[in-house]
């Protein structure tokens, strides 16, 4: 059984295609990334992994619905570095058994080595590009307002009324807004109901 030629995985993200290759392109000196290419949701790059003088090309294909893409990074680099591995064990060993032994081992853990290096730096770049960079909002002078009235909805501004725990633009909970506001005193049993009003125009 020969080593696999190429390795592919699936990275799961909701970065389209477009902004992902631009923020990849801000990546591609730091981290040895070349001749980067674009089109029809699919990208490919050259990259240098700097381990054992290895470069591979990279295969990037997006889904079509945003949820993420496959990649697949190539590794004949490694199999023909491989293959001069062998030819030198060759004239270096002497007997079966060694040329079959040493070479086997050597071989598999380059191998894996190689694989995991490059995975797991390809892994590192593409959480970097997609991770959230997230900035504290700004409330406005009317947002402020609405958070410090109990009787107005926090997201929305609605006016609220005493038995509203919903609101009733947004659906907004109101639990956490209106704690301190106190349950009015009814017999009726429908003190958790709003009633809402229709009207009708009849036909002429």
């Amino acid at each position: 059984m020969g080593l696999p030629y190429s390795y592919s995985s699936f990275f799961e993200t909701d970065f389209s295609p477009q902004n992902f290759f631009i923020k990849l392109k801000n990546f591609q000196k730091s981290q040895k990334f070349y001749d980067l290419s674009f089109a029809d949701n699919k990208m490919s790059f050259d990259y240098n992994s700097g381990l054992f003088g290895l470069k591979t090309n990279v295969s990037i294909d997006f889904k079509t619905d945003n949820s993420g893409f496959y990649y697949e990074f190539s590794l004949i680099s490694l199999i023909k570095i491989i293959i001069v591995l062998i030819i030198v064990f060759a004239f270096v060993l002497k007997g079966i058994r060694s040329l079959i032994i040493i070479p086997s081992v050597t071989i598999f853990v380059m191998y894996l080595i190689s694989v995991f290096h490059i995975k797991n730096h390809l892994v590192d770049v593409f959480e970097e590009i997609t991770k959230e960079r997230l900035k504290p909002e700004t409330l406005s002078e009317e947002q402020k307002r609405w958070m410090d009235n109990p009787d107005l909805c926090p997201a929305c501004g609605t006016e609220l009324i005493v038995y509203d725990k919903f609101c009733p633009e947004c659906g907004l909970s109101l639990s956490a807004h209106r704690k301190s506001a106190k349950d009015p005193s009814s017999r009726t049993g429908f003190e958790d109901y709003r009633i809402i009003y229709e009207y009708y125009q009849p036909k002429k």
